[in-house]
């Protein structure tokens, strides 16, 4: 039986499709622990509860109604998934569609000002949860969505004023792997020029109160679970990889979830057997533990105590996936082995030891990345990589002043892209 994952204050598996109430305060002063199927880790308090189970999305939607006004935004791929009834409770309902936009958290930004919103339930994955979380943060700083538009093609990072009174939040997602509903920032995305760009909006605070990890909502296409297990994995491997923690817990956390994710990986390449017991399990039972694993990455110690940018593939992701329409994950495949392979020094040799130790292999670049591509099972990306080309968009929108590490100079920024491009008509 599969226990409880604790992320944030408080989590509960759900046995029926009937919420239970959620734990009282003083139960708060327990330490928390994540623990799924037999991975542990410990993470760190955060403000959202977590209810994991089918029905539990219901459950937080009727609280948020509870409050007063609320609007719902609600992904277009689930909307049919969710009560009519319950949909037709709220002040208005946001029907979501495509990517995270300033215009589409501008025109969420009014609805709420209109209704006078004092909760917003959110069911959808990260552009939709950005969206909402972008949304509610510019009610308190009216000047973000204008400088992110003016500045985005620049500005890779933008820093949000200190929040003010905001409506609460209750998400339920309903993809795996950004972790947008447990993370302190948000991506957005920019038009310039026929030329796409992704905005980090660094936004702590924006209110989540409650998180649903619903089985009826996490039901994902094969290729959309493994894009997610993969970008998590990658998450906390490559800061791990990069950037030791000033925590002596926050390796041992990250290692003991990579160990875990491994393991779901590995179901999902079996289709959803089990390695030990070999006893099926329904594919939304390993999205649900997919997505607390990769909520986990964000809301624990995993990447604690290694910077503010604790990972340069990001930003080398980031840009490469922008500049060739695909998904991250798809440009993660590509880049990071030379990734690895560029930042490889002798400390980061011992603990890329230990991370492919968690993932079950060889702690080396080939062997790591052999076995995540396995788990990709990645779709061959057609367009050619312009290295100098993505390599010039990383500097200027990430370096400088900006996070970007002075390790990684514009010409190891375009060896790792040359690389890639390199995979890319190879695969």
């Amino acid at each position: 039986m599969r226990r409880a994952v604790r992320a944030g204050a408080h989590v509960q598996r759900h046995r029926s499709r009937r919420a239970r109430a959620p734990v009282r305060p003083r139960d708060r002063r327990v330490p928390r622990v994540i623990a799924v199927d037999g991975a542990r880790a410990s993470a760190r308090a955060t403000r959202p509860e977590a209810h994991v189970g089918a029905g539990t999305a219901v459950h937080l939607a009727h609280r948020a109604l509870a409050r007063g006004p609320a609007v719902m935004v609600v992904d277009a791929h689930v909307e049919s998934r969710l009560p009519g009834s319950l949909t037709g409770a709220f002040a208005a309902r946001l029907v979501h569609r495509g990517r995270a936009t300033v215009d589409s958290a501008r025109h969420l930004a009014a609805l709420l000002e209109r209704t006078g919103a004092r909760s917003v339930f959110i069911a959808g994955g990260g552009s939709v949860i950005d969206v909402a979380k972008l949304a509610v943060a510019s009610l308190d700083d009216s000047r973000l969505l204008g400088a992110i538009a003016r500045h985005g093609r620049d500005r890779g990072v933008m820093h949000r004023g200190a929040p003010g009174s905001e409506a609460s939040l209750f998400v339920a997602p309903t993809t795996v792997g950004t972790g947008a509903e447990s993370s302190t920032g948000l991506v957005v995305e920019v038009a310039s020029g026929g030329e796409r760009f992704a905005v980090l909006v660094v936004a702590p605070g924006t209110g989540i109160e409650a998180i649903a990890f619903d089985d009826d909502l996490l039901r994902l296409p094969d290729p959309l679970l493994r894009d997610g297990v993969y970008e998590a994995i990658t998450r906390v491997a490559a800061a791990a990889f990069e950037s030791p923690s000033s925590l002596p817990l926050a390796d041992r956390e990250a290692y003991d979830l990579l160990a875990a994710l491994a393991a779901v990986g590995r179901r999902i390449g079996e289709g959803g057997r089990d390695d030990g017991r070999h006893a099926a399990f329904p594919r939304d039972s390993i999205a649900v533990d997919a997505a607390l694993l990769s909520s986990a990455s964000h809301s624990g110690w995993a990447l604690a105590g290694r910077g503010f940018a604790p990972s340069s593939a990001w930003f080398i992701a980031t840009e490469l996936s922008m500049a060739l329409g695909v998904r991250k994950a798809a440009a993660l495949g590509l880049a990071f082995r030379p990734y690895l392979e560029t930042f490889l020094t002798p400390a980061r040799a011992t603990r890329l030891q230990s991370i492919g130790a968690a993932l079950g292999v060889a702690g080396e670049p080939s062997a790591i990345d052999d076995a995540l591509t396995r788990l990709l099972a990645p779709e061959p990306v057609t367009r050619a990589i312009d290295a100098e080309y993505v390599a010039d968009r990383v500097v200027r929108r990430f370096g400088r002043a900006g996070p970007l590490s002075p390790e990684l100079a514009r010409e190891r920024i375009v060896a790792i892209l040359a690389a890639a491009e390199t995979r890319r008509r190879t695969s």
